[in-house]
């Protein structure tokens, strides 16, 4: 398989410490989401992901990956989802456990802006080992 033009030239261009550009990262991440292949579309975005965690991310190189992938998604966030303004609703992301087996600080806040009567929405892994303690943990609580 060759590798398409775009995806090439970021992946040089990240091995090589040099800029990437907001538009050429976005013509990456139209190259790379749609491909059929699971296992080539994943090692792509694997390394231009971890290529550029590698070296540190640049806020303007962040934005337009994300937004390649609300567009693909056709995901606009900013549009409301709850039609009833009197519900509230709050989306906590959290940034991983670093190994330690703990609730950790944005579980404790979704079950407090829950407790409080609010709608949370927060993503989490889908290892089976944190589904089981996820539903051993709502055994007690709910």
């Amino acid at each position: 398989m060759k590798i398409p033009q775009h995806v090439h030239e970021t992946i040089i261009r990240i091995s090589e410490n040099k800029r990437v550009s907001p538009m050429l990262l976005k013509k990456t991440m139209k190259e790379i989401l749609p491909m059929p292949d699971d296992i080539v579309r994943t090692s792509l975005l694997s390394n231009v992901l971890n290529g550029l965690m590698a070296r540190g991310p640049k806020k303007n190189e962040i934005v337009p990956l994300i937004e390649s992938i609300f567009d693909y998604c056709n995901y606009r966030p900013f549009t409301r989802v709850v039609s009833d303004p009197r519900i509230n609703v709050i989306g906590i992301i959290g940034s991983g456990k670093k190994g330690y087996k703990t609730l950790n600080i944005s579980s404790a806040s979704s079950i407090l802006a829950a407790g409080m009567g609010c709608y949370v929405v927060k993503p989490m892994s889908s290892q089976p080992a944190v589904l089981l303690a996820v539903q051993i943990f709502l055994k007690y609580v709910v």
